[in-house]
């Protein structure tokens, strides 16, 4: 049990729903980020700035998300005085729905219904942030396994002191767990330059001493301004990667396997694509055990029948 303070949670959103602002006019220059970070003792302060954002984490266990509304045209020191959350998580990490905090003086509700919750919540006295971001919810999972913190890519909004309102703002989660891909922060949501691999998964067999030549598609898309210069690498040994020469966005990759030096058994690698964050294909290789097994020629198999 976490020994921070924190609110407990009602699950019913009526009272509140009645309570919340009328949106006023809707403005496109707002959204939400999450940002990832492990459980601390006391709860470390917000941070500021949209750079300071991070998205990904290795780590496992207690896991903390923090959900900011960043202002992208707005000079800093805006207001909130009500938003609108929903986000979901992996069935198998545990979301303690007991301990939460909702900042800067916020109350309200979070309305959970399976893996899936939405906060509702109002800021009295309209406070206003120190910077470009303003710290909005804050919820803690028992991380187990890759998985990500997934709100609604549209549906959220949030109410500004201004007048202002962002509705269906573009919203980006968090991932914990990572093990190998894993997303930067775009503050102008360009999101130019994340390499995706077409082959998430590649199985392969091979005999004792094989080598293997496998071709693998990773997309990695730019622009004139901002052109991308992917770095590729195999994680293993017994793994080598050559690059060709890309067709537009396409960056065509040769994986060699050498199994000379690995005995019988299953080895995991990837083969990784890092820019403006990584893409992954996850290499499953088996050497087979061919002890006791007598190996013939196709020639000598015919004689046989």
């Amino acid at each position: 049990m976490k020994s921070f303070a924190r609110f407990p949670l009602v699950c019913s959103a009526i009272l509140l729903l009645s309570s919340v602002p009328v949106l006023a006019n809707p403005v496109s220059d707002g959204s939400i980020h999450t940002h990832v970070h492990s459980y601390e003792y006391p709860t470390p302060p917000p941070i500021t700035h949209c750079s300071q954002i991070v998205q990904h984490t290795a780590e496992e266990g207690w896991v903390d998300f923090d959900f900011y509304a960043y202002e992208r045209y707005g000079s800093p020191g805006f207001g909130v005085d009500a938003c609108q959350i929903t986000f979901s998580w992996p069935g198998d990490w545990y979301y303690d729905v007991y301990w939460y905090e909702f900042p800067n003086g916020g109350t309200g509700t979070i309305d959970v219904n399976g893996n899936q919750a939405t906060a509702y919540i109002t800021y009295p006295g309209c406070p206003t942030t120190d910077g470009e971001l303003f710290l909005l919810l804050r919820c803690s999972f028992a991380v187990e396994g890759y998985g990500a913190i997934e709100p609604l890519e549209y549906g959220n909004w949030v109410n500004v002191c201004s007048g202002g309102s962002f509705v269906d703002i573009p919203s980006f989660g968090g991932e914990a767990g990572v093990d190998c891909e894993f997303d930067y922060v775009d503050c102008d949501l360009h999101h130019r330059c994340h390499p995706v691999a077409e082959t998430p998964l590649l199985v392969l067999e091979a005999d004792p001493g094989e080598s293997l030549s496998e071709l693998l598609q990773f997309e990695v898309c730019g622009s004139s301004s901002n052109p991308c210069a992917p770095f590729f690498v195999g994680t293993e040994a017994w793994m080598s990667v050559d690059v060709g020469e890309p067709d537009d966005c396409q960056y065509p990759i040769t994986l060699d396997i050498d199994t000379g030096n690995l005995p019988p058994g299953e080895y995991t690698g990837w083969v990784k694509a890092e820019d403006q964050g990584a893409g992954c294909t996850r290499i499953v290789l088996t050497v087979l055990d061919l002890t006791g097994i007598e190996r013939q020629s196709w020639s000598r198999i015919k004689t046989n029948f």
